[in-house]
């Protein structure tokens, strides 16, 4: 009797697992999102919603977001804040705005608690290896050791003065350039994550 009453359990909980009623949710639809101009990264956020979101409204939104972060972080794009505190700042103290100066803090902070394997000041040697450049993609060309020695003179995070009383910032070292590419794209992922929740999407994902 009680290897009936087992069996039978066991079926009505298979059925129950295997009717329409039992696995039935919200239907979602999924969207995607392709930014490749930002950051000199590609980002793709994939949404799932009900049908009828208004994914053109969000888009907008997040592509403004993307731009006015691209215009303060970047330190590849002639006229973005970086790119122009990174010519001047090695001449004496440079002023800079909150955004940026939080994120200087934040790289500098990580890098005296690694020691230095994380060194924000490493966009020369980025350049000269041509990372973000087309190289990277298509097989390029060792530097000479002459070069990459070089580049390494101008690297080091300690000869980075940040005043945040004043709002500047200085590099001793001329020549050195600051890289928040290690920080802002994981900065910005979060405040994405922010943004996709204000927007009441609870099934998301961020590349």
């Amino acid at each position: 009797m009680l290897k009936r009453f087992l069996v039978l359990g066991i079926l009505l909980f298979i059925s129950a697992c295997d009717s329409p009623e039992a696995s039935e949710g919200p239907l979602l639809t999924r969207y995607v999102m392709t930014f490749d101009e930002y950051l000199n990264t590609l980002s793709v956020i994939t949404i799932y919603h009900e049908p009828g979101f208004d994914v053109s409204a969000f888009q907008t939104e997040v592509e403004a977001f993307l731009d006015e972060a691209n215009q303060i972080y970047s330190a590849y794009s002639p006229g973005t804040e970086m790119y122009e505190v990174n010519l001047r700042a090695d001449q004496g103290p440079t002023p800079i705005s909150e955004e940026l100066m939080i994120a200087i803090r934040e790289s500098l902070y990580y890098a005296e608690l690694s020691e230095g394997l994380f060194d924000p000041t490493i966009l020369p040697l980025v350049e000269l290896w041509g990372i973000d450049g087309s190289s990277w993609f298509e097989g390029g060309v060792i530097p000479p050791q002459s070069e990459i020695d070089a580049a390494l003179a101008l690297i080091d995070y300690t000869q980075v003065i940040l005043d945040e009383t004043n709002q500047t910032v200085e590099y001793l070292i001329e020549g050195m350039r600051f890289d928040l590419g290690g920080y802002s794209k994981g900065f910005i992922a979060y405040e994405l994550r922010e943004m996709i929740l204000d927007a009441g999407i609870n099934h998301a994902m961020i590349n």
